[in-house]
């Protein structure tokens, strides 16, 4: 039996955040069934061109949507609030994403739930939080990213860097899976649910929080890869990363993995700290970076491995996820899709010794189990 088994949570969320979050609580036993909009459902089901071109279910959606039941209500017509209500009052988790007061406005905000169903756990993930200046305003990804400082941080000193990696979303979604689990936790010894709630901006913050600690501080900017000496080096086919932490004199270390003259001795830096190498990058690295070009991706490696430095080819998405190791940690799943072939997905990364997480993985078409899910509330789909 999975952990999360006979927990059902009712899920009111699109795109990322919220989903991603839904999707761990589904791999690992709850039945969450989420609610989309007649006719249309969840945004991330049509922003996949390739499945759009090709009439199948979005690999986009598949990503954060596995293992979940759709059910398709309008939550803005009596019909809806009656169907919304009737799995809220059975339910262990409401969890959404919608924007601070829109569910007040709709009916279905924490009191009014609450007094339904007091064991509720009612979870909402936000762009800015529930109050302030920006509560009311959109949430998204990229936005994010440069209100937080985060393009800043990942640029150093050039021109803003967007990160392509929705990172803040995600760790949005696993700040509000810890908040749920916590808030469960609670319950069995107080008997209440409550309240949980996270914000994109909070978790950007919260990301930064070294790099945020020694500005404020401190008056330092960190950019890790630019203390010390860490290198991107070209090589006959490929590149590699080269990386100075953590070892005594890794220039005279990286000297040696490439054939030159060593450097350290050379400048007299033998016994220099990594923060006092980094002011000698500019100095060393057409040397390095020249020897480095002799050799192929896997001599390199060979070579900085050899040394005990901490090193890694740069490989593409596509080379990385057809490592032998991505194999071994299970890193891939196939999705079942009704009526279409298996969708190929990011597996969840976290295993237990004894607990199982569920046996198949599936994705649903939009408002797949609708008929069903009425049918278990005792309600007519045509009423």
């Amino acid at each position: 039996m999975s952990i999360l088994s006979g927990y059902k949570v009712v899920e009111l969320t699109e795109v990322f955040q919220g989903p991603v979050a839904g999707q761990v609580l589904a791999d690992y036993g709850a039945e969450v069934i989420k609610v989309e909009k007649p006719g249309i459902g969840d945004i991330f089901r049509n922003t996949d061109v390739f499945g759009l071109k090709n009439n199948c279910l979005s690999s986009h959606f598949a990503a954060a949507n596995r293992n979940k039941k759709s059910i398709c209500i309008d939550i803005t017509t009596d019909k809806g609030k009656e169907v919304l209500m009737a799995l809220v009052k059975d339910s262990d988790v409401l969890l959404h994403n919608y924007r601070p007061g829109v569910l007040d406005r709709l009916g279905f905000g924490y009191e009014a739930l609450a007094e339904i169903n007091p064991r509720l756990i009612y979870a909402g993930a936000s762009g800015y939080g529930e109050t302030g200046p920006l509560a009311t305003f959109g949430g998204q990804e990229i936005v994010v990213q440069a209100l937080s400082g985060y393009c800043a941080t990942n640029s150093g000193k050039k021109a803003p860097v967007i990160v392509n990696t929705p990172s803040i979303d995600f760790g949005s979604g696993m700040v509000m899976v810890q908040g749920i689990l916590l808030a469960l936790m609670e319950r069995e010894k107080s008997g209440k649910g409550q309240k949980v709630t996270t914000s994109l901006l909070g978790t950007a913050a919260a990301m930064q929080g070294v790099e945020i600690s020694s500005l404020l501080n401190s008056g330092i900017a960190i950019n890790w890869f630019e203390i010390g000496l860490n290198f991107v080096f070209e090589t006959t086919d490929g590149w590699v990363l080269a990386l100075s932490f953590f070892r005594d004199n890794p220039l005279g270390l990286m000297c040696k993995a490439l054939g030159v003259e060593d450097l350290s001795k050379k400048l007299g830096i033998e016994k220099a700290n990594i923060l006092e190498l980094a002011q000698y990058k500019s100095t060393v690295e057409p040397t390095l970076m020249e020897a480095c070009k002799k050799f192929s991706t896997e001599e390199a490696l060979a070579r900085l491995r050899e040394q005990d430095l901490l090193c890694a080819p740069i490989l593409s998405v596509e080379d990385a996820m057809a490592q032998p190791q991505m194999k071994e940690i299970h890193a891939m799943a196939e999705a079942k899709v009704t009526g279409q072939r298996s969708l190929r997905v990011v597996d969840n990364p976290l295993s237990f010794s004894r607990t199982p997480r569920r046996e198949t993985t599936t994705v649903a078409l939009l408002g797949e189990h609708t008929e069903e899910i009425l049918a278990r509330l005792g309600l007519d789909q045509n009423s």
